[in-house]
């Protein structure tokens, strides 16, 4: 998959996330062919992101949500700013795009953190 296709792949789904329209998988030529190329279409989508970012997210971290995601790793997503509701808000069920019922955590850090040599 070229970087080109990656770009393409990350406004395509930008698109339909914006649309708040569902995609069933994305169009032939804009398929990841493995993990590497659906990792580079995520960073494509960080790149073009012009939106506030209010922090990140981590997904897949245990080997049961990696292996039904095909996965080798967890994965790290933007959450934009306009997605985070400070009050109490009630969704109703039918305008949610793939509601699904999770734990979430989040914190803030008071400060950066130093950058080190090592991850």
């Amino acid at each position: 998959m070229t970087p080109a296709q990656c770009d393409q792949a990350a406004a395509y789904l930008m698109a339909a996330w914006a649309a708040r329209r569902r995609e069933p998988t994305l169009p032939d030529g804009l398929r990841p062919a493995d993990e590497a190329q659906a990792a580079a279409i995520n960073e494509a989508i960080h790149r073009r992101n012009a939106q506030p970012i209010a922090g990140w997210k981590i997904g897949a971290t245990g080997p049961g949500p990696q292996k039904a995601l095909g996965l080798s790793a967890p994965f790290t997503g933007f959450i934009p700013a306009e997605g985070i509701d400070a009050n109490d808000v009630v969704y109703r069920f039918a305008d949610m795009m793939r509601p699904v019922v999770e734990s979430e955590y989040a914190l803030r850090i008071g400060r950066d953190l130093p950058p080190r040599a090592e991850p």
